[in-house]
């Protein structure tokens, strides 16, 4: 049936979903907002799905696409369920995550990059090859390699000075 086989899909690729919304959004009522859209947007476009892409992929694209138009917008989406059965929005738990001070420390640093950089180390946090993202967003697989190298610096220095900053030490 086609409405299980999207529930599996949706299933497996949330995290993505939920990593994806929150580069564009920190309210927590948008983010729901964003969620529903994306899987009504998931949901019109399943039937045309073209298999030679991975779901992952596919998955990521309408997320971005509609999170990407939320934020631009900073108008409160609103759709209309055409065949979508409604507890469908009840199946998609937000994932458990354990919050440890390293992951909320991580969290914070990485809202502060720059968004292109947020939509970079989300797909590399997510496990994309470096093709993967350079196809998703269109830059070349050095680019991607030299972008993800500069991340990862600016992440560990300013860790270094939020964690002196807190410490009371220069």
């Amino acid at each position: 049936m086609e409405e299980d086989k999207f529930i599996e899909v949706l299933k497996a690729h949330r995290r993505i979903i939920y990593k994806v919304i929150s580069i564009y959004c920190s309210d927590d009522e948008d983010k729901k907002d964003i969620e529903q859209e994306v899987v009504i947007q998931l949901w019109k476009a399943f039937s045309k799905y073209n298999n030679k892409y991975k779901y992952s992929t596919w998955v990521y694209k309408i997320t971005m696409n509609v999170a990407i138009t939320f934020y631009r917008s900073k108008e409160k989406i609103t759709s209309k369920t055409t065949s979508l059965n409604e507890s469908i929005f009840e199946m998609m738990p937000n994932p458990v995550v354990e919050e440890s001070d390293e992951k909320i420390l991580l969290d914070m640093l990485i809202q502060q990059l720059e968004k292109f950089d947020r939509e970079i180390l989300v797909l590399y946090l997510e496990e994309y090859s470096h093709i993967e993202i350079a196809d998703l967003l269109g830059i070349s697989v050095s680019n991607v390699a030299t972008k993800i190298n500069r991340i990862k610096t600016k992440l560990k220095q300013n860790s270094i000075k939020f964690k002196q900053g807190k410490n009371g030490t220069r």
